[in-house]
Parts: C-alpha cells; sequence; structure tokens
C-alpha cells in the first residue's frame, strides 16, 4: 500500500513553484492504487465518527468558552490524536471477541478524517468569533457607548437575533440569565438559519478548492505532508502497529508527557516545581537597534521539536532563520530612525508575498487544472478521468469545477443579499482562496502545528483600500462574514482537508466517500454549535467565560469601531513594503527552482509574522540542529530509525495536554500550556 522513497530518489523528479517541496523532502509517502476508487466507508465508520464529531464539538464549546483550552488545537489536533490512541488501545479487546467488531485500518483513518476535520470548528476557526461577536456588536452599540448606534445600523435585521442593545436577548447573553428565564431560542432561529446557508457554502467551496490542485500536490509536486505521518505510523497495519513496540518511542513519549505532567500537578500541589517551558528573553540590549531582541520568545514545545525532525532541512531551516531574519530587519529600521509602524510594514512584506505564492502555486498547477476544466466540459469519462484525476479522486471534473463555480457564485450573491458591494465581495474571496491555498502549502510542505494567516483578508482590503473608501456598511458586514475561516486566527479548513486527501489516498480509501463524510461532519459540527454555544454563554453570562472568550467581542468592537472612525491609508513605504514582499518570494522561488541546493524556502519568508512562528521558532531550531547533527554524523540510516523518537514526543503531548484539560473541566486550574 505504501512506498517510501530518499531524498536521493527524489532529486529528479522535478521542482515545485514554491521551492521544491517534493525534491527537497527526505521521505515522502506515495500512494499506490489497489483498487479504482478505493475501499469503501463502512457504515459502522462513519457512525462513530459522527458521534464521536457531535461529542468531540460539545466538549470543545466547553472548554473553548469557559476554560480557553483548545482541545482541537493544531492541525494534528491533540484531541483528535488522543481519541485516536484510546480507539487504539481498545481495538484490540474487540478483536478477542470477534474479528468482524475490530476496526480496520481504513475506519481508524476515516475517524480520524472526520474529527480533523470538525478539530477547529469549536474553536478559533469558527465559533470563538462568530456568535459572541454577533451579539457583541449589538451590545456596544448601546447608549452611552463608546461606540453608540455605529454598528447595528449597517447590519441587516434578520442577520441578528436583536436590534436591541437592552432586549434581554442580548442583555442576558452578556450578563446570564436569571434563575428559571429559558433561553431565547426563537430569537435566534431566524439569523441562524440564514447565517448557516454561508457557513456551509464556505466550507464547502474550500473543500473543493482543495480537491482540486490534490493530485498536483500528491503525485506530481510530491509534497511531504509531514502530520500524515503520524496517523499513518500509529495505524500502520490492522494489529498492533510497530511504533507501538519501539522502546525508544515510549521513552520520549514519557519524557514530553512528564513535562507536562509535573507542569500540570503543580497547579494542584504548589510544593512540586514549576517548570516553565514558555519564556522570553529578559534584557539582553539595554540600549539600540538591538533591542529587538529583548523579551523575545523562547518556548519549548517538544511537538513541534518532534514534527521538525521529520521535515526536510531546508524548510525547518527557512521557518527559524527568517524570523531572525524579521528581527534584523527592524533592528535595521530603528537604527535608521524609523521606530514606528514595524507590525504593518512586515504585514505588506507578508502579502505581498501571500499574493505572489499563491500566483506561483496556481501557475504550476495551470496543466493539471486545464486538463479537469476539459474534462468537465466534455463528455468524456473512464480513462480519461483517471489520466487526470488518478484512480482514486476526490470528485469527479463537473463537480469540481462546477461545484466551485456554483459555490463561488452563491457566497457572492448571499454576500450582495446582505448588503456588500459587489466589489468587496469578490475581492474578499478571492482572498480568502489566495489565503487558503497558502496556508494549506505552509502545512502540507512545512508541516507548522498550529498557523493561519498574519492578517485577515478583510482587514487587508481596510488597509490597502482605506474605510473611509470602502464604507460604512460595507466595512461592519465585511467584518461579520470575516468570522468564519476569514478572521481564523490559528487554524483554516484547508489543510486538514489536503492532509485527509493525502491519508485517503495512502490508505486506499474512497476518497469520494471520504470527502462526503467530512462535509457532513463539518455541517452537523456547525449545527451543534449553534446549541451549544449560546446554551453555555446565556448559561454564564460573558463576563464568566475564560479570559479571550470574555474579551472578544469587546476586542472585535473596538477594531471595528477604529476602522470606521480612524481609516488609514497606504503610504510610499507601505507600497514599497508591499512590492519588496512580492519581488523577494519571487526570488525565492526562482532561486528554488535554479539551484538544487540553495538553502532558503520562501515558505519561511511567508510565514515569517504571527503568533506561531513567534513561539516556536527555538523548537523549530532545535528539531533542525539534531537532525542535520544525526544525519551529518549518523547517516540518513540512523535519521530513519530514530524517527519513533520524534513520534513519542509529538504522542507524547498530545496525550498529556488533552487529559489535563479534561481534568480541568471538572477541577479547574490555570491552562498547563498557553497558545
Amino acid at each position: 500500500m505504501e512506498q517510501r522513497r530518499d531524498e536521493s530518489g527524489l532529486r529528479n523528479d522535478g521542482r515545485s513553484s514554491s521551492g521544491g517541496g517534493h525534491a527537497s523532502s527526505e521521505t515522502v509517502l506515495v500512494a499506490v492504487p489497489v483498487a479504482l476508487h478505493g475501499e469503501a466507508l463502512t457504515f459502522r465508520a462513519i457512525v462513530i465518527g459522527i458521534l464521536l464529531c457531535i461529542g468531540f464539538s460539545v466538549v470543545g464549546a466547553i472548554g473553548a468558552l469557559l476554560r480557553y483550552e483548545i482541545i482541537g488545537t493544531g492541525y494534528l489536533p491533540r484531541g483528535v490524536v488522543f481519541i485516536m490512541l484510546l480507539l487504539l488501545l481498545i481495538n484490540p479487546f474487540l478483536g478477542r471477541f470477534s474479528k468482524s467488531l475490530q476496526l480496520k485500518r481504513s475506519e481508524l483513518l476515516t475517524i480520524f478524517c472526520m474529527l480533523s476535520s470538525v478539530a477547529g470548528i469549536a474553536g478559533q476557526e469558527y465559533a470563538n468569533h462568530f456568535y459572541l461577536n454577533l451579539a457583541g456588536l449589538v451590545y456596544y452599540s448601546a447608549p452611552g457607548t463608546k461606540w453608540e448606534g455605529a454598528f447595528v445600523k449597517h447590519i441587516p435585521e434578520w442577520l441578528l437575533p436583536s436590534t436591541d442593545p437592552r432586549s434581554i436577548v442580548i442583555r442576558y447573553f452578556f450578563e446570564g440569565l436569571p434563575a428559571g428565564t429559558p433561553i431565547p431560542w426563537m430569537a435566534w432561529l431566524l439569523p441562524l438559519s440564514i447565517w448557516t446557508i454561508y457557513f456551509f457554502l464556505v466550507y464547502t467551496l474550500i473543500a473543493l478548492f482543495g480537491a482540486l490542485i490534490a493530485r498536483q500536490w500528491e503525485e506530481r509536486e510530491r509534497l511531504l505532508y509531514p502530520l500524515t505521518q503520524v496517523p499513518l505510523e500509529l495505524v500502520s497495519g490492522n494489529g498492533v502497529s510497530h511504533l507501538f513496540l519501539n522502546p525508544l518511542m515510549w521513552l520520549c513519549f514519557a519524557f514530553s508527557a512528564s513535562l507536562y505532567l509535573i507542569r500540570g500537578l503543580h497547579a494542584y500541589f504548589p510544593a512540586l516545581p514549576e517548570l516553565n517551558l514558555q519564556r522570553q528573553t529578559e534584557v539582553l540590549f539595554p540600549s539600540g537597534p538591538l533591542t529587538v531582541f529583548n523579551y523575545m520568545p523562547v518556548h519549548i514545545y517538544p511537538e513541534m521539536v518532534g514534527i521538525s525532525y521529520l521535515l526536510s532541512r531546508e524548510v525547518a531551516f527557512s521557518f527559524w532563520f527568517f524570523f531572525l531574519f524579521r528581527k534584523l530587519q527592524q533592528a535595521i529600521r530603528i537604527w535608521l530612525g524609523i521606530n514606528i509602524e514595524h507590525e504593518r510594514f512586515f504585514t505588506m512584506q507578508t502579502i505581498g508575498g501571500y499574493i505572489l505564492l499563491a500566483t506561483s502555486l496556481l501557475y504550476t498547477s495551470r496543466y493539471h487544472l486545464a486538463s479537469i476544466l476539459k474534462l468537465a466540459l466534455s463528455r468524456a469519462k473512464g480513462e480519461s478521468e483517471t489520466s487526470v484525476l488518478g484512480s482514486n479522486p476526490v470528485a469527479s471534473p463537473r463537480l469540481l469545477v462546477f461545484g466551485i463555480a456554483s459555490c463561488f457564485a452563491c457566497i457572492w450573491i448571499w454576500y450582495r443579499v446582505a448588503g456588500i458591494d459587489w466589489l468587496y465581495g469578490l475581492l474578499t474571496l478571492l482572498g480568502l482562496l489566495v489565503v487558503s491555498i497558502v496556508v494549506a502549502r505552509v502545512v502540507c510542505e512545512a508541516g507548522i502545528f498550529v498557523y493561519s494567516s498574519p492578517f485577515r483578508v478583510n482587514q487587508a482590503l481596510f488597509d490597502i483600500l482605506g474605510t473611509d473608501r470602502i464604507g460604512a456598511k460595507n466595512t461592519v458586514m465585511l467584518t461579520a462574514v470575516s468570522w468564519v475561516q476569514i478572521r481564523s486566527t490559528a487554524t483554516m479548513a484547508m489543510p486538514y482537508f489536503m492532509q485527509c486527501y493525502k491519508l485517503g489516498s495512502v490508505a486506499n480509501i474512497n476518497r469520494k466517500q471520504l470527502l462526503t463524510a467530512m462535509l457532513l461532519s463539518i455541517y452537523l459540527a456547525i449545527l451543534v454549535c449553534h446549541i451549544a454555544y449560546p446554551y453555555i454563554i446565556y448559561t454564564h453570562g460573558v463576563g464568566k467565560l475564560g479570559w479571550w472568550p470574555s474579551l472578544s467581542a469587546f476586542n472585535t468592537a473596538n477594531l471595528l469601531g477604529n476602522n470606521l472612525f480612524s481609516p488609514r491609508h497606504m503610504t510610499l513605504g507601505d507600497f514599497a513594503a508591499l512590492l519588496f514582499g512580492a519581488s523577494f518570494t519571487w526570488f525565492l522561488v526562482k532561486m528554488r527552482l535554479t539551484f538544487l541546493s540553495f538553502p532558503f524556502h520562501p515558505l519561511g519568508f511567508v510565514a515569517w509574522l504571527g503568533w506561531p512562528i513567534d513561539r516556536y521558532w527555538l523548537s523549530i531550531m532545535i528539531g533542525w540542529m539534531i537532525k542535520v547533527a544525526v544525519l551529518r554524523f549518523a547517516g540518513y540510516r540512523a535519521w530513519y530509525e530514530l524517527r519513533p523518537a520524534a513520534y513519542g514526543l509529538i504522542l507524547g503531548i498530545c496525550f498529556i495536554i488533552t487529559v489535563w484539560m479534561l481534568v480541568h473541566l471538572f477541577y479547574p486550574a490555570p491552562p498547563v500550556i498557553i497558545e
């Protein structure tokens, strides 16, 4: 079912537009089709997956709102890995009763994909933003507040549960329901129904857009998909995985888990030592340009060390190098007397890099995309479809082309009905696709555990075009529609889809059915959040939620208010930064395509900004240094044989962090990790 190719075997396969991700991968999993269209999904796998998705969404909502501990964090979601470990523990015992009861490898991976697809929904990808902010724009428009009457007049009434900040629908949402007062569900019925249409369309669009380029990345460019190696190793056979028989894996599992076991126990037993793995540099330089290195995060994340060990060397190197390169740029700016707008300067560079890289990725896929379009418009089937999309396609050519076009058009029409100008709606949708493809590339090629665009598409439009030109109604509504995917602050949906498509390909699961199962899981998770989130918020009140959700609506109102009443305009320096970011990304892409050993990867540059790289840079450096040392002094074979150590670091922290999150639901204590 799986073939492995080492680095030397891939060097002659060509280079990808983002810098040859497939050519630089030390190990690539290549799917070998066994049966046309893959193995069909079983009914029990779908049922188990659906039930687990419902439970996962409910528990995720409780943890995210009350504790701000998100069980679905990351593109290798810790809570999902925890569930997989439990299933793998139970599975052999089921086999003792009857072989028919034991879940097969394809069933386990189907469940993993269904859970992965919903991991971020009850969290920062959607739910943590939408409900709080929707009610918040009404609440913070109340008479006597800073933004009195500023927001509600620009939002259609049928998109809000109430337009009156003093109504019980809004007031009790923030202050909590008095004892015996029922939740005003009927007020939410119409707006949630209309918003749900939009949510379903957005996720369907992204799923089909990912399916459009899946084969290009998997077979033509042969990306590494580092995070998929973990579930594949966990379920490498229908029996007990060889990984669980490796003592090195268990040693590193115990090491990783023990770090956060001690840290978690310290909250209950202060006499135990406190292991602070999230430190900062304090004051290294008292004055001058090098003060940019003061208070720099020096966090240790064992799972990111393990993931970096699995990455290609140039990708891992580029991520920590360009983080320091950003710091160096800031130091040079200070030396030149430029002491303001550093964040905006780097954001503009990143926007330019995103646009160039997305264009490059689509240009590299042009023949693949043209073949799909030609096939969708023709009546040819069978061998023609197989030659373009492979023997196990994610969707038919017609569904890909007409499905994407239909979803795009329907979302654009939804925007128009909601009052968004046609041009700004179009730019928002195009921006969403640009951001999605770049973030997916970062995850599928570089394996970053948590990553989303450091800029928001709507905010980029505000900064580049100016909110005074865009208009107040467009500004408010573009902010509102950003609360699903566009505003995501930790993960985005497309990388989850791309990784699951890869798992389906390697494990020979019917990917058309897998796509349907994942979309069904997402739709269901959104509907579960429609019940769980309002219930929890009305029961407790916004003021009693965790530190982040309790301030979410307030911060959103302030940001929107500042955008409305203090519009920004592009300066010559902003345009220069935008152009430099695009030009430098083009230079990196060109050099990677021209010189085989060029060490700087463009993904490192476009991902150099934002809280994930600020926190992960040191762990990536450590993982890279370990890999370089092993390859230099012990060789490729030793690196390969030490991979179980990396898996142990990853699995250990996924297990213990999830355990603590569940414990904290019943015995509250401070989070053991801040993300």
